[in-house]
């Protein structure tokens, strides 16, 4: 965001390397790639997120652009929706537990 994506990746490499599970770190070190017009980079670092987070709408919403970025538009539609549907239900408000 700060326009240094390489201090960005030595960071969040460093990130992964103490915690290689961690979501967050796996889909904005995916980003990085995307951005940088490498979708077979990311795809892997998203399948791993994916594998821990299958709910997480980022995760999706990444996931969606990797396989855009990578020529598979039905793919890419596929976790389009998903994210859609996952958003949406984050969004609905939640019943009021009961005392």
């Amino acid at each position: 965001a700060l326009g240094r994506p390489a201090d960005a990746r030595l960071l969040l490499d460093e990130a992964l390397k103490d915690e290689p599970n961690d979501v967050n770190a796996l889909v904005e070190r995916a980003r990085l790639d995307l951005d940088a017009g490498r979708p077979g980079d990311a795809q892997p670092l998203l399948l791993r997120a994916l594998s821990r987070a299958p709910n997480a709408p980022e995760v999706n919403l990444a996931m969606s652009r990797c396989q855009l970025l990578a020529g598979k538009p039905a793919e890419a539609e596929k976790y389009r929706k998903r994210f859609e549907e996952l958003d949406a239900a984050r969004a609905r408000p939640r019943p009021a537990a009961r005392p």
